[in-house]
């Protein structure tokens, strides 16, 4: 996995995650967080997460502000993971604009395959591993 961040058509920082893929995914997250400046709220949690459920020194806290919604830069980490060419030797690239993320991984269908297609031998590990619904 590498990540560039971009600011004025340059690569402003970079990093490159390695290991086990489904710890890949908090890793590139926690880089993510960074490279997006993550943001924070501070005030009535209850009220800025829209919740009634905190007690009164939960309330105090902090509540993170992503500029993207977390849930879909999961997803789309977790998509980039799984379809992806692993006899390619390539590496899935996320790059981090201004105002545009942009997944990419060295993949093509094969023979026949279609976008709906799952990765047959991937998707059990991850699906195992919480990081995917199991398939309808």
């Amino acid at each position: 996995m590498q990540i560039a961040q971009f600011r004025g058509g340059r690569i402003f920082q970079q990093e490159v995650i390695g290991g086990p893929l489904v710890e890949q995914v908090g890793e590139t997250l926690e880089a993510l967080r960074v490279f997006l400046g993550v943001g924070y709220e501070i005030g009535d949690r209850a009220a800025l997460e829209g919740r009634g459920d905190f007690g009164l020194l939960e309330r105090v806290q902090r509540a993170e502000v992503w500029p993207y919604s977390l849930p879909a830069l999961r997803e789309a980490l977790v998509n980039a993971l799984i379809h992806r060419d692993y006899l390619s030797g390539g590496r899935t690239r996320i790059r981090v604009h201004e105002d545009v993320l942009d997944f990419w991984n060295p993949a093509t269908p094969p023979g026949g395959a279609t976008c709906n297609s799952r990765t047959p031998f991937t998707w059990p590990a991850w699906w195992s591993a919480g990081a995917l619904a199991p398939p309808a």
